[in-house]
């Protein structure tokens, strides 16, 4: 799981998020070649190659950022009254 994911995990664990997140359970899956190989053949299809290609995400500043979070991230801020989604992010 991507290192972003981790340290939201304990930040929404924490005051005064956790009320917000109880019971959550992240909606999305990350995979990886492995499981997109297997798919790939039980769809009936020969793989010529199937490989993670590593990007780093870089952003505009701390507002492009803020803005990929509000607008990827909804699993995160629907669980929030509109009154604390920007504190959040």
């Amino acid at each position: 799981m991507p290192h972003s994911f981790i340290l939201t995990g304990e930040i929404i664990a924490g005051s005064p998020w956790q009320e917000y997140f109880s019971g959550f359970v992240f909606p999305y899956n990350f995979y990886g070649p492995e499981e997109y190989r297997v798919w790939l053949e039980e769809a009936g299809l020969t793989p010529q190659r199937v490989e993670l290609v590593s990007k780093d995400m870089v952003h505009q500043g701390q507002a492009g950022l803020e803005g990929i979070i509000r607008t990827t991230w909804l699993p995160y801020t629907e669980r929030l009254p509109a009154r604390l989604r920007d504190e959040f992010v």
